[in-house]
């Protein structure tokens, strides 16, 4: 578990990275913050995929997958905008994305909290 806590982290900071980089303008650093985004969500995804869950948790952490390996892909075109409009045209669909990541985050969290569930 410690990889996915060190993948979270980093990807924390590859998303301000992201929003620094977004803030002063700069599309190259911006295209590398999110390249480092896709990463860590990459990460994220490997590491949790090595966890044995309980088999009632097992279809949430699936699910967990899929909802990042989605924002990892739309992560991804944004890294290669051309511009900064084009890269910032990105934002509210990622954001979108990442909610749904969150969504899944805590019903794995509450899955694993309750007795019944966590095995």
């Amino acid at each position: 578990r410690a990889g996915i806590m060190t993948a979270r982290q980093q990807l924390s900071a590859d998303q301000a990275a992201y929003t620094a980089a977004e803030r002063r303008r700069n599309l190259a650093a911006a295209q590398s913050a999110l390249t480092a985004e896709v990463t860590s969500e990459r990460t994220f995804d490997t590491s949790l995929a090595r966890i044995t869950f309980p088999p009632a948790v097992t279809a949430i952490a699936k699910a967990l997958i899929r909802a990042n390996e989605a924002r990892a892909t739309l992560t991804a075109k944004q890294a290669q905008s051309t511009s900064l409009v084009q890269v910032r045209s990105f934002n509210r669909r990622v954001a979108v994305a990442g909610v749904a990541v969150q969504k899944e985050v805590k019903l794995i969290r509450t899955a694993l909290a309750s007795p019944s569930k966590a095995g």
